[in-house]
């Protein structure tokens, strides 16, 4: 029915006013002009076909073999003409390098004690242990610490977290003492980080949680500037795997409004947890709050008034994504939104998944 009608549609300009023939190899067809139209869906087929003077002819398909060869043509096999792929532009003045001037470094190193074990040339690169060695020439060093620490992507990180980076892929002699150089120099980390300073008394920890998202805890970052319609960010931290969920809000929400986010984009993916803890924010205290998460059997654990280190958690959660947007949007406040995403790449992936070592 649906290749009748689209035939028709699309020869309309020859069809119209003149009578013509629809050969089809569908039997079914062939009563389709005189059938008594009886539910919705024919009246609507039925409709498309006014206007036209034509006949439906049944032809058996061993017959048909005109429209059997354009419509079913022979399968042609698959070719790959091309690949490719991506090619760091910084390799070519390496390559470069170890040609000329780099030639003696080369023979230098391989010729050391268990040098060949080391170090290995090939394609025009030095390698020590299958990572790419680094000469110290030109700005081929300062290249790759801006890359891995000034990007939004590397996010202004730590040093532990660039040093990772850094020495999955390359080495050279001092790396750690370089970019622990180059951070504490690089001006954008001075003018938007400070200094963390240690807890003062001694404070009662929380139990240890022992199931991925079972045990969560969850903050505001309020009085943002308007960025898209959003001028605060929800926090959801899961406090086994330290994953957490960023959700922008809008400046003013109700508890019900919250509760239906929780469950659009926590709830679908995690289920219920078993305990939250929070701060005592009106929201998180409200009678509808606390009746939901009562019917669903989670505890909600509500942390000191004026003493938020008993959810550091999130405290150093809010404070390091606090501190990535600042490095990023200081001179445009009202574009945080949308570095917002990346966070997560550089909070969860770069920086804690190598300190909980996972």
């Amino acid at each position: 029915m649906l290749a009748v009608t689209e035939a028709i549609k699309k020869w309309r300009q020859y069809l119209i006013g003149h009578y013509f023939q629809i050969i089809t190899d569908q039997k079914s067809l062939k009563s389709l002009l005189t059938q008594a139209v009886h539910t919705p869906e024919q009246q609507k087929w039925a409709i498309k076909f006014l206007g036209y003077h034509f006949d439906i002819l049944y032809r058996p398909g061993s017959q048909n073999l005109v429209a059997d060869t354009l419509s079913r043509p022979e399968p042609q096999p698959s070719i790959l003409l091309h690949i490719s792929s991506p090619v760091p532009l910084f390799l070519q003045p390496w390559q470069q390098y170890f040609k000329t001037t780099g030639q003696e470094l080369v023979h230098k190193l391989l010729q050391k004690d268990n040098g060949q074990d080391l170090f290995t040339f090939r394609n025009g690169l030095l390698y020590f242990k299958e990572r790419l060695f680094v000469p110290d020439f030109a700005d081929f060093r300062l290249q790759l610490l801006r890359e891995f620490h000034c990007t939004p992507v590397a996010g202004h990180s730590g040093l532990k977290p660039t040093v990772c980076r850094l020495a999955a892929v390359f080495y050279w002699p001092n790396l750690y003492s370089d970019t622990r150089k180059f951070i504490r120099e690089c001006p954008t980390c001075q003018h938007n980080k400070y200094m963390p300073t240690k807890k003062f008394g001694l404070l009662q920890p929380l139990k240890t949680a022992n199931r991925v998202w079972e045990d969560i805890s969850m903050d505001f970052i309020t009085h943002l500037p308007k960025s898209l319609g959003h001028s605060t960010i929800w926090v959801v931290c899961d406090r086994l795997t330290k994953f957490a969920h960023f959700i922008a809000l809008p400046a003013h929400f109700t508890a019900p409004q919250l509760a239906r986010r929780f469950m659009v984009e926590i709830f679908k993916i995690h289920g219920f947890p078993k305990s939250i803890v929070s701060d005592r924010d009106p929201l998180f205290v409200s009678s509808f709050w606390r009746e939901l998460f009562r019917a669903q059997g989670t505890t909600l654990a509500f942390s000191s008034a004026y003493h938020p280190q008993s959810d550091g958690q999130s405290e150093v959660l809010n404070r390091c994504l606090e501190a990535y947007l600042r490095c990023f949007v200081s001179d445009h406040p009202h574009a945080w939104y949308q570095y917002l995403h990346l966070a997560y790449i550089y909070i969860y992936i770069y920086t804690l998944k190598k300190c909980v070592r996972l």
